[in-house]
Protein backbone atom coordinates (compact mmCIF):
# COMPACT_ATOMS: atom_id res chain seq x y z
CA UNK A 1 0.00 0.00 0.00
CA UNK A 2 1.52 3.71 -0.71
CA UNK A 3 0.42 6.55 -0.21
CA UNK A 4 -1.91 8.29 -2.52
CA UNK A 5 -0.45 10.67 -5.05
CA UNK A 6 -0.61 14.40 -4.95
CA UNK A 7 -2.84 14.63 -7.61
CA UNK A 8 -5.60 13.40 -4.93
CA UNK A 9 -5.06 15.47 -2.41
CA UNK A 10 -2.06 18.37 -1.72
CA UNK A 11 0.37 18.07 0.91
CA UNK A 12 1.09 19.97 3.77
CA UNK A 13 4.66 20.97 4.62
CA UNK A 14 5.01 18.34 7.86
CA UNK A 15 4.31 15.54 5.34
CA UNK A 16 7.03 16.69 3.19
CA UNK A 17 10.04 16.84 6.32
CA UNK A 18 8.84 13.81 7.23
CA UNK A 19 8.59 11.76 3.64
CA UNK A 20 12.47 13.20 3.87
CA UNK A 21 12.84 11.71 7.18
CA UNK A 22 11.92 8.71 6.02
CA UNK A 23 14.24 8.67 2.70
CA UNK A 24 17.05 9.70 4.94
CA UNK A 25 16.40 6.87 7.35
CA UNK A 26 16.22 4.57 4.18
CA UNK A 27 19.37 5.54 2.72
CA UNK A 28 21.32 5.15 6.16
CA UNK A 29 19.72 1.48 6.32
CA UNK A 30 21.07 0.87 2.62
CA UNK A 31 24.43 2.14 3.34
CA UNK A 32 24.70 -1.15 5.91
CA UNK A 33 22.86 -3.03 3.89
CA UNK A 34 22.60 -2.33 -0.02
CA UNK A 35 19.52 -2.76 -1.79
CA UNK A 36 17.34 -2.42 1.51
CA UNK A 37 15.40 0.12 0.46
CA UNK A 38 14.27 -1.56 -2.89
CA UNK A 39 13.49 -4.83 -1.39
CA UNK A 40 11.36 -3.03 1.82
CA UNK A 41 9.34 -0.34 -0.51
CA UNK A 42 6.36 -0.77 0.75
CA UNK A 43 7.08 -0.84 4.17
CA UNK A 44 8.76 2.70 3.60
CA UNK A 45 5.40 3.65 2.25
CA UNK A 46 3.42 2.25 4.92
CA UNK A 47 5.60 4.46 7.04
CA UNK A 48 5.36 7.46 5.54
CA UNK A 49 1.56 6.80 5.68
CA UNK A 50 1.64 6.51 9.15
CA UNK A 51 3.55 10.18 9.40
CA UNK A 52 0.35 11.05 7.26
CA UNK A 53 -2.31 10.16 9.61
CA UNK A 54 -0.11 11.06 12.61
CA UNK A 55 0.53 14.73 10.83
CA UNK A 56 -3.65 15.15 10.81
CA UNK A 57 -3.53 14.72 14.53
CA UNK A 58 -3.87 18.48 16.46
CA UNK A 59 -3.51 16.78 20.09
CA UNK A 60 -0.71 14.37 18.19
CA UNK A 61 0.91 17.48 17.12
CA UNK A 62 0.53 19.14 20.45
CA UNK A 63 2.04 16.11 22.18
CA UNK A 64 5.15 15.89 19.88
CA UNK A 65 5.89 19.87 20.60
CA UNK A 66 5.71 19.43 24.18
CA UNK A 67 8.14 15.86 24.37
CA UNK A 68 10.52 17.94 22.03
CA UNK A 69 10.42 20.70 24.26
CA UNK A 70 10.73 18.25 27.30
CA UNK A 71 13.85 17.05 25.89
CA UNK A 72 15.64 19.70 24.94
CA UNK A 73 15.35 21.25 28.28
CA UNK A 74 16.22 17.63 29.94
CA UNK A 75 19.62 18.10 27.55
CA UNK A 76 20.42 21.60 27.49
CA UNK A 77 18.15 23.07 30.41
CA UNK A 78 21.52 23.08 32.64
CA UNK A 79 23.64 24.49 30.46
CA UNK A 80 21.18 27.41 30.26
CA UNK A 81 20.50 27.80 33.60
CA UNK A 82 21.46 31.14 34.97
CA UNK A 83 22.60 29.86 38.26
CA UNK A 84 23.95 26.01 39.24
CA UNK A 85 21.59 24.03 41.57
CA UNK A 86 23.89 24.08 44.28
CA UNK A 87 23.77 28.12 44.25
CA UNK A 88 22.75 28.58 48.12
CA UNK A 89 22.49 32.71 47.66
CA UNK A 90 20.80 32.69 50.53
CA UNK A 91 23.81 32.54 52.53
CA UNK A 92 25.65 35.62 51.45
CA UNK A 93 22.35 37.64 50.77
CA UNK A 94 19.87 36.87 52.68
CA UNK A 95 17.52 39.10 50.76
CA UNK A 96 17.47 36.22 48.18
CA UNK A 97 15.04 33.76 50.82
CA UNK A 98 11.66 33.11 49.29
CA UNK A 99 11.75 35.54 46.51
CA UNK A 100 8.41 35.95 44.49
CA UNK A 101 8.63 35.53 40.84
CA UNK A 102 9.73 38.15 38.17
CA UNK A 103 11.59 40.04 40.97
CA UNK A 104 14.98 41.84 40.99
CA UNK A 105 17.34 41.64 44.06
CA UNK A 106 19.62 44.07 44.62
CA UNK A 107 22.12 42.71 47.99
CA UNK A 108 25.49 43.74 48.26
CA UNK A 109 25.83 45.53 45.43
CA UNK A 110 24.81 43.06 43.14
CA UNK A 111 21.92 42.74 40.97
CA UNK A 112 19.85 39.33 40.87
CA UNK A 113 16.59 38.66 38.43
CA UNK A 114 14.62 35.94 39.35
CA UNK A 115 12.04 35.25 36.76
CA UNK A 116 10.17 32.49 38.37
CA UNK A 117 11.47 33.35 42.37
CA UNK A 118 13.24 31.77 44.67
CA UNK A 119 13.44 28.61 47.15
CA UNK A 120 14.35 28.66 51.29
CA UNK A 121 17.48 28.74 49.76
CA UNK A 122 18.05 31.44 48.06
CA UNK A 123 18.04 29.00 44.12
CA UNK A 124 16.82 30.26 41.27
CA UNK A 125 13.59 28.31 40.65
CA UNK A 126 13.57 28.71 36.95
CA UNK A 127 17.37 26.66 37.07
CA UNK A 128 16.15 24.21 39.26
CA UNK A 129 13.38 23.14 37.29
CA UNK A 130 16.15 23.26 33.92
CA UNK A 131 17.99 20.93 36.47
CA UNK A 132 15.04 18.86 37.06
CA UNK A 133 14.24 18.59 33.69
CA UNK A 134 17.38 16.87 33.19
CA UNK A 135 17.31 14.32 35.98
CA UNK A 136 13.53 13.34 34.74
CA UNK A 137 14.99 12.69 30.71
CA UNK A 138 17.52 10.71 32.27
CA UNK A 139 15.19 8.40 34.75
CA UNK A 140 12.32 8.12 32.29
CA UNK A 141 14.96 7.00 29.49
CA UNK A 142 17.34 4.46 31.88
CA UNK A 143 13.60 3.05 33.04
CA UNK A 144 12.13 2.37 29.51
CA UNK A 145 15.77 1.62 28.01
CA UNK A 146 16.01 -0.95 30.22
CA UNK A 147 12.79 -2.64 31.83
CA UNK A 148 11.14 -2.83 28.45
CA UNK A 149 13.62 -4.69 26.94
CA UNK A 150 13.56 -7.26 28.91
CA UNK A 151 9.66 -7.71 29.52
CA UNK A 152 9.53 -7.65 25.84
CA UNK A 153 12.35 -10.43 25.30
CA UNK A 154 11.04 -12.54 28.71
CA UNK A 155 7.38 -12.10 26.86
CA UNK A 156 8.95 -13.49 23.53
CA UNK A 157 10.89 -16.58 25.52
CA UNK A 158 7.40 -17.13 27.12
CA UNK A 159 4.75 -17.49 24.27
CA UNK A 160 6.58 -19.13 21.74
CA UNK A 161 8.34 -21.79 24.03
CA UNK A 162 5.28 -22.35 26.45
CA UNK A 163 5.24 -25.37 28.47
CA UNK A 164 7.60 -25.21 31.76
CA UNK A 165 9.34 -22.34 30.62
CA UNK A 166 6.32 -20.24 29.98
CA UNK A 167 4.84 -21.51 33.62
CA UNK A 168 7.75 -20.56 35.30
CA UNK A 169 8.16 -16.87 33.91
CA UNK A 170 4.48 -15.93 34.44
CA UNK A 171 4.66 -17.32 37.93
CA UNK A 172 7.08 -14.83 38.12
CA UNK A 173 5.48 -12.14 36.38
CA UNK A 174 2.40 -12.62 38.75
CA UNK A 175 4.45 -12.27 41.91
CA UNK A 176 5.43 -8.86 40.92
CA UNK A 177 2.01 -7.79 39.44
CA UNK A 178 0.28 -9.27 42.93
CA UNK A 179 1.90 -6.27 44.58
CA UNK A 180 0.98 -2.68 44.45
CA UNK A 181 3.73 -1.51 42.11
CA UNK A 182 4.27 2.06 43.80
CA UNK A 183 4.59 0.20 47.15
CA UNK A 184 6.76 -2.11 45.89
CA UNK A 185 9.14 0.69 44.39
CA UNK A 186 8.88 2.41 47.43
CA UNK A 187 10.32 -0.57 49.50
CA UNK A 188 13.43 -0.90 46.68
CA UNK A 189 14.02 2.82 47.15
CA UNK A 190 13.96 3.07 50.72
CA UNK A 191 16.68 -0.04 50.94
CA UNK A 192 18.79 -0.14 47.89
CA UNK A 193 20.78 4.04 48.70
CA UNK A 194 23.15 3.01 51.44
CA UNK A 195 23.66 -0.41 48.67
CA UNK A 196 25.04 1.84 45.80
CA UNK A 197 26.34 5.08 48.09
CA UNK A 198 29.77 3.17 48.81
CA UNK A 199 29.90 2.05 45.28
CA UNK A 200 29.25 5.27 43.78
CA UNK A 201 32.06 7.51 46.19
CA UNK A 202 34.66 4.78 45.67
CA UNK A 203 34.36 4.49 41.65
CA UNK A 204 35.56 7.49 39.97
CA UNK A 205 34.56 6.48 36.56
CA UNK A 206 30.81 5.97 37.45
CA UNK A 207 31.17 9.04 39.95
CA UNK A 208 32.49 10.96 36.40
CA UNK A 209 30.03 9.43 34.33
CA UNK A 210 26.82 10.32 36.91
CA UNK A 211 28.07 13.70 37.20
CA UNK A 212 27.78 13.72 32.68
CA UNK A 213 24.31 12.12 32.76
CA UNK A 214 22.83 14.33 35.34
CA UNK A 215 24.41 17.62 34.69
CA UNK A 216 25.83 17.61 38.54
CA UNK A 217 28.84 18.44 40.02
CA UNK A 218 30.86 15.21 41.10
CA UNK A 219 31.42 16.37 44.51
CA UNK A 220 28.00 15.72 44.72
CA UNK A 221 28.46 11.81 43.93
CA UNK A 222 26.88 10.68 47.18
CA UNK A 223 23.62 12.37 46.15
CA UNK A 224 23.35 10.37 42.95
CA UNK A 225 22.17 6.82 44.92
CA UNK A 226 18.79 7.69 45.94
CA UNK A 227 18.03 8.76 42.27
CA UNK A 228 19.83 5.25 40.86
CA UNK A 229 17.91 3.77 43.36
CA UNK A 230 14.76 4.76 42.02
CA UNK A 231 15.76 3.86 38.57
CA UNK A 232 16.67 0.50 39.71
CA UNK A 233 13.08 0.22 41.91
CA UNK A 234 11.07 1.29 38.87
CA UNK A 235 12.92 -1.46 36.72
CA UNK A 236 11.92 -3.97 38.98
CA UNK A 237 8.25 -3.32 38.93
CA UNK A 238 7.78 -2.07 35.27
CA UNK A 239 8.80 -4.93 33.59
CA UNK A 240 5.61 -7.51 34.28
CA UNK A 241 3.32 -5.48 31.94
CA UNK A 242 5.01 -5.58 28.88
CA UNK A 243 6.10 -9.52 29.37
CA UNK A 244 2.17 -10.32 29.61
CA UNK A 245 1.27 -8.13 26.88
CA UNK A 246 3.88 -9.91 24.88
CA UNK A 247 3.14 -13.22 25.60
CA UNK A 248 -0.45 -12.89 24.76
CA UNK A 249 0.84 -11.33 21.70
CA UNK A 250 2.79 -14.33 20.76
CA UNK A 251 0.45 -17.03 21.39
CA UNK A 252 -1.69 -15.58 18.63
CA UNK A 253 1.04 -15.18 16.27
CA UNK A 254 3.31 -18.25 16.71
CA UNK A 255 0.23 -20.25 14.75
CA UNK A 256 0.23 -18.13 11.97
CA UNK A 257 1.79 -19.76 8.26
CA UNK A 258 4.63 -17.85 7.82
CA UNK A 259 6.11 -18.98 11.22
CA UNK A 260 4.97 -22.82 10.47
CA UNK A 261 6.95 -21.91 6.83
CA UNK A 262 9.74 -20.54 8.70
CA UNK A 263 10.23 -23.46 11.21
CA UNK A 264 10.39 -26.12 7.81
CA UNK A 265 13.21 -23.72 6.12
CA UNK A 266 15.16 -24.09 9.30
CA UNK A 267 15.38 -20.59 10.12
CA UNK A 268 17.16 -20.35 14.12
CA UNK A 269 14.40 -19.34 16.64
CA UNK A 270 16.20 -16.35 16.96
CA UNK A 271 15.19 -14.71 13.91
CA UNK A 272 11.97 -16.52 14.00
CA UNK A 273 11.63 -14.42 16.87
CA UNK A 274 13.15 -10.79 15.46
CA UNK A 275 12.08 -11.01 12.28
CA UNK A 276 8.33 -12.96 12.09
CA UNK A 277 7.11 -12.48 15.16
CA UNK A 278 8.48 -9.61 17.31
CA UNK A 279 7.70 -6.95 14.52
CA UNK A 280 4.10 -8.44 14.08
CA UNK A 281 3.39 -7.54 17.92
CA UNK A 282 5.69 -4.39 18.73
CA UNK A 283 2.52 -1.85 17.42
CA UNK A 284 0.78 -2.82 21.05
CA UNK A 285 4.09 -2.07 23.29
CA UNK A 286 5.26 1.05 21.32
CA UNK A 287 1.87 2.75 22.41
CA UNK A 288 2.35 1.57 25.98
CA UNK A 289 5.96 2.84 25.92
CA UNK A 290 4.91 6.54 25.10
CA UNK A 291 2.51 6.00 27.75
CA UNK A 292 4.55 4.76 30.35
CA UNK A 293 7.15 7.36 29.59
CA UNK A 294 4.93 10.01 31.36
CA UNK A 295 4.11 7.32 33.86
CA UNK A 296 7.38 7.19 34.52
CA UNK A 297 8.23 10.49 35.03
CA UNK A 298 5.46 10.70 37.41
CA UNK A 299 6.32 7.45 39.84
CA UNK A 300 9.95 9.35 39.65
CA UNK A 301 7.97 12.69 41.11
CA UNK A 302 5.87 10.64 43.47
CA UNK A 303 9.10 9.13 44.77
CA UNK A 304 10.89 12.16 45.40
CA UNK A 305 8.06 13.75 46.57
CA UNK A 306 8.50 10.99 49.41
CA UNK A 307 12.12 11.84 50.21
CA UNK A 308 13.38 8.43 48.44
CA UNK A 309 14.56 10.49 45.28
CA UNK A 310 17.01 13.42 44.70
CA UNK A 311 18.45 14.87 48.22
CA UNK A 312 20.02 17.88 48.83
CA UNK A 313 21.64 19.96 46.96
CA UNK A 314 20.52 17.49 43.81
CA UNK A 315 17.13 18.81 42.92
CA UNK A 316 13.78 16.98 40.52
CA UNK A 317 10.78 18.14 40.09
CA UNK A 318 9.09 16.37 42.81
CA UNK A 319 11.60 17.76 45.16
CA UNK A 320 11.03 21.05 44.43
CA UNK A 321 7.49 20.57 44.75
CA UNK A 322 8.23 18.78 48.20
CA UNK A 323 9.97 21.55 49.26
CA UNK A 324 7.83 24.45 48.41
CA UNK A 325 4.28 22.16 49.87
CA UNK A 326 5.76 23.37 53.46
CA UNK A 327 5.02 27.41 52.20
CA UNK A 328 2.20 26.37 50.02
CA UNK A 329 0.01 28.28 49.45
CA UNK A 330 1.54 31.36 50.29
CA UNK A 331 4.68 30.64 48.90
CA UNK A 332 2.59 29.00 45.60
CA UNK A 333 5.28 29.33 43.00
CA UNK A 334 7.71 26.87 44.60
CA UNK A 335 4.34 23.94 43.48
CA UNK A 336 2.77 25.81 40.68
CA UNK A 337 5.83 26.14 38.28
CA UNK A 338 7.56 22.40 39.03
CA UNK A 339 4.38 21.19 39.09
CA UNK A 340 3.27 22.81 35.61
CA UNK A 341 6.69 21.51 34.31
CA UNK A 342 5.82 17.98 35.40
CA UNK A 343 1.96 18.20 33.73
CA UNK A 344 2.98 19.47 30.84
CA UNK A 345 5.75 17.08 30.19
CA UNK A 346 3.28 14.21 31.16
CA UNK A 347 0.86 15.17 29.01
CA UNK A 348 2.85 15.56 25.88
CA UNK A 349 3.69 11.95 25.96
CA UNK A 350 -0.24 10.87 26.44
CA UNK A 351 -1.29 12.83 23.82
CA UNK A 352 1.34 10.91 21.13
CA UNK A 353 0.28 7.70 22.69
CA UNK A 354 -3.29 8.45 21.97
CA UNK A 355 -1.97 9.02 18.75
CA UNK A 356 -0.10 6.37 18.25
CA UNK A 357 -2.70 4.08 19.05
CA UNK A 358 -4.90 5.33 15.94
CA UNK A 359 -1.61 6.04 13.27
CA UNK A 360 -0.53 1.93 14.48
CA UNK A 361 -4.21 0.72 13.40
CA UNK A 362 -4.93 0.32 9.71
CA UNK A 363 -8.32 0.76 9.62
CA UNK A 364 -7.48 4.37 11.35
CA UNK A 365 -5.54 4.88 9.04
CA UNK A 366 -6.88 4.01 5.96
CA UNK A 367 -10.26 5.99 7.21
CA UNK A 368 -8.01 9.38 7.43
CA UNK A 369 -6.89 8.71 3.92
CA UNK A 370 -10.35 7.91 3.08
CA UNK A 371 -11.69 10.95 4.50
CA UNK A 372 -8.96 13.82 3.35
CA UNK A 373 -8.93 11.60 -0.29
CA UNK A 374 -12.95 12.88 -0.01
CA UNK A 375 -12.61 15.75 1.06
CA UNK A 376 -9.97 17.12 -2.10
CA UNK A 377 -11.96 15.24 -4.33
CA UNK A 378 -15.05 17.41 -3.55
CA UNK A 379 -12.93 20.66 -3.72
CA UNK A 380 -11.76 19.62 -6.85
CA UNK A 381 -14.72 18.92 -8.34
CA UNK A 382 -16.62 22.35 -6.95
CA UNK A 383 -13.80 24.42 -8.68
CA UNK A 384 -14.76 22.90 -11.67
CA UNK A 385 -18.02 23.23 -11.40
CA UNK A 386 -17.51 27.12 -10.69
CA UNK A 387 -15.25 27.38 -13.89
Amino acid sequence: MTLVSEEVYEKKILDKVTDRLVDSVAKVIDRFKPGWSIKNRSKIDEWKLMFYAFNRSPPGLIGAALILGFIAIGIFGPYFATYSYNSFLFIEHEETYLVPPWSTVVSKGKTFYFPLGTDKYGRDLLSLILYGARVSLVVSMIVIALGVPLGIVLGLVAGYFGGKIDEIIMRITDTFLAFPALILAIAFAAVLPERLRPMIIYNEQLKILLSIFFAADPKDAANFAPILSVILAIIIVWWPGYTRIIRGSVLSVRENLYVEAAKALGVSTWKILTKHILPNVISPVLVLITLDVGAVILVEAGLSFLGLGAQDPMVDWGKIVWDGAQYFPDRWWLVLFPGLATFLAVLGWNLVGDTLRDVLDPKTRRSIEFKVKKKKLATTSEEGGAS
